[in-house]
């Protein structure tokens, strides 16, 4: 039983490495993907979780920048005019909450862009280190 706990305890510390390294990755492409979205970037960060990472944000309209929004149809919410503060007065902010009404508002997919170029260029090296961890505890085991 010991010898499985030891075997198990080689394999977790370089994979919780690798998924930390990969998180940070991501946030910082995600961050660089969203540096005109205004105080987004300062809003995303990386989470960590034995085996799990991701990249999250609290603030809101994140998740509506990330992905989009369709033009409204019947039954849809109005978005709350005050969302658009930073672009003016009440008249200014309704117009805009009106166009996104009627026109949407096309994603912008930073956090998807991320994960994508983490995938392409940085997991496979990370993956690599990963191995090379393991390999080196399993012969100093």
């Amino acid at each position: 039983m010991q010898r499985k706990l030891d075997e198990a305890e080689l394999y977790r510390r370089p994979v919780e490495e690798l998924m930390r390294e990969a998180a940070d990755f991501a946030l910082r492409e995600a961050r660089s993907n969203a540096k005109d979205l205004g105080g987004i970037p300062a809003a995303l960060h990386a989470e960590v979780r034995g085996f799990r990472a991701s990249v999250v944000g609290r603030a809101p309209g994140i998740r509506i920048m990330e992905v989009g929004r369709k033009p409204l149809v019947a039954g849809g919410k109005f978005p709350p005019p005050s969302s658009f503060a930073r672009y003016g007065d009440e008249r200014v902010q309704f117009l805009i909450a009106s166009a996104v009404v009627k026109r949407g508002i096309k994603g912008r997919f930073f956090v998807r862009k991320a994960r994508g170029k983490l995938q392409r260029s940085e997991f496979g090296r990370l993956i690599r280190l990963a191995k090379k961890a393991i390999a080196a505890g399993w012969m100093g085991a």
